[in-house]
């Protein structure tokens, strides 16, 4: 048996904080290459995120199953949670823009102008997309929720949330300007 083996047993064995230290060290490497490609937050904080994930695999592993599997799972722990700290990052920067966006249209509400603007926009593209259109029209205009609009068109939700998004955006950035 090798050096991380026997960390791996004496950690499972003992709880002891030398052992740990030496598996720390010895996998380092590897949280310190996903914590240089984690650029949704700051290297130390995404370190001490993948070295924590790291820990609480230990508890898992069970060192019989051989260095090749054990090596595998601490491995996929932290690409795991590498993937989790990217996509909660995406998913927060996609709420604040859509915040952002909600938050121009609430400033056009009472806007009579907005409405008549939009509702041209809608049937300019009927002209080239009357499904598309129609997608718009009903959550804009209409206020019905993606499930709403994907059941009386049966269409999926994903797809009516990424027409809206797509041609909401493009309407608002041309409004604005």
């Amino acid at each position: 048996m090798d050096k991380l083996m026997n960390l791996l047993k004496n950690y499972k064995d003992n709880k002891s904080e030398e052992s740990l230290s030496a598996i720390i060290e010895q996998m380092s490497p590897l949280v310190k290459k996903y914590a240089r490609l984690t650029h949704c937050m700051e290297y130390d904080d995404a370190i001490q995120e993948l070295y924590v994930t790291l820990i609480e695999t230990l508890e898992y592993i069970d060192p019989a199953r051989g260095r090749y599997e054990c090596l595998s799972y601490m491995k996929y722990a932290i690409q795991n949670k590498y993937r989790r700290l990217c996509s909660k990052n995406i998913a927060k920067n996609n709420t604040i823009a859509l915040s952002e966006n909600l938050h121009f249209k609430e400033e056009c509400v009472n806007n009579l102008e907005f409405y008549l603007d939009l509702q041209k926009y809608i049937d300019d593209l009927y002209l080239t997309s009357p499904r598309k259109s129609n997608i718009l029209y009903l959550s804009a205009i209409k206020n019905m929720s993606d499930k709403e609009v994907a059941a009386k068109l049966k269409i999926s939700k994903q797809y009516v949330n990424r027409i809206k998004k797509q041609y909401i955006s493009v309407f608002l950035h041309n409004y604005k300007s």
